[in-house]
């Protein structure tokens, strides 16, 4: 059901920025241009090392304003760029991505049409080759309640590549940022785009989603994405509210999920340190206190050998699995 405004819509642009000077500019002249002019830039130079700060303060145009600031993570910098903006919707940009022209025109005409509290769009994938994909949602393009979108919140992370989880290609209310105090969380190094937005869907009354992809995510630039160590048990906790939050009942999303965390604790395990039976307890014993509630409904989903071990609290089982594996490795 259409709900038109009958007033422009403006959008503050959050920029965070970490050693991107060589598609900086780029990304700055692409927003600069867009044929829809109602928009703020907030440009976060998060201590960036290059000529990033340079390139940012080389603009002298009053859309853009730039926040420099010392290095604490891509979180952070979105935190204080969302404090910053003062404009009706949010939405997030990345300092090695390109927009469309049209892009702010293009949501800009959903909103004024649906009034939602959130729209959610598609990526262009650009590869290091100049290949291109397009990365989407499995829903049908229109408006959707609040309830109804996040009882497909799962199936659509699972089957569609994760498009809800991806911070670009989003338009938030600010309002509804505002008045649930919504941030990244910043000790969040892996995934921390998905723990936002899954605690954003649970407030939104209306989402919109559309086929448009005028969002060019370019991949494998440098820091575009980072290959972190020792994240897992921070994605444990993460998908431990989501299974809550999201898949409560029995069913295939629950499996899914349930599929997932014994995925994440059996990537913690490969990626322990010291490996020693003592180590080995001493995790199982902490993971044992996260996933107790779902001891029984893990062990019937676990898949292979070491999940099993892990899921049973079988120290000696672990242990020598990984060794085996270790030495394995070694001598090949």
């Amino acid at each position: 059901m259409s709900s038109r405004l009958d007033r422009s819509i403006s959008f503050s642009i959050i920029v965070p920025v970490y050693n991107k000077a060589k598609y900086l500019r780029s990304c700055i002249e692409s927003i600069l241009s867009q044929s829809y002019q109602e928009f703020e830039i907030i440009a976060i130079n998060d201590g960036s090392t290059d000529d990033s700060l340079q390139i940012l303060n080389s603009y002298a145009d009053s859309r853009l304003k730039v926040i420099d600031i010392p290095n604490g993570g891509v979180s952070r910098a979105r935190n204080i760029g969302i404090n910053s903006g003062r404009k009706d919707y949010v939405t997030f940009v990345d300092g090695d991505d390109i927009l469309e022209r049209d892009y702010l025109q293009t949501y800009h005409t959903l909103i004024t049409e649906y009034n939602p509290d959130i729209i959610i769009g598609c990526l262009s994938a650009i590869n290091p080759r100049g290949e291109t994909h397009i990365i989407k949602s499995g829903m049908i393009p229109g408006i959707y309640s609040g309830p109804y979108f996040c009882e497909r919140f799962i199936p659509e992370m699972f089957e569609h590549q994760g498009v809800f989880g991806f911070v670009a290609a989003k338009f938030i209310r600010r309002s509804l940022l505002r008045q649930n105090q919504f941030s990244f969380n910043h000790n969040l190094k892996l995934a921390e785009d998905l723990d936002f937005w899954s605690r954003v869907y649970l407030k939104v009354k209306s989402v919109v989603i559309t086929d448009y992809a005028g969002y060019r995510y370019l991949t494998g630039t440098e820091n575009s994405s980072v290959h972190l160590s020792g994240q897992q048990l921070s994605q444990l906790d993460l998908w431990l509210r989501i299974i809550r939050d999201y898949a409560s009942n029995e069913g295939a999303s629950r499996k899914l999920v349930l599929q997932k965390i014994n995925g994440i604790i059996e990537a913690h395990f490969l990626e322990l340190q010291e490996l020693s039976p003592r180590q080995v307890k001493q995790t199982l014993h902490l993971i044992d206190k996260k996933t107790h509630a779902l001891r029984k409904e893990l062990k019937m989903h676990a898949r292979g050998k070491l999940q099993n071990q892990i899921i049973g609290g079988r120290t000696l089982g672990v242990w020598a699995y990984l060794a085996a594996r270790n030495l394995y490795h070694k001598l090949r």
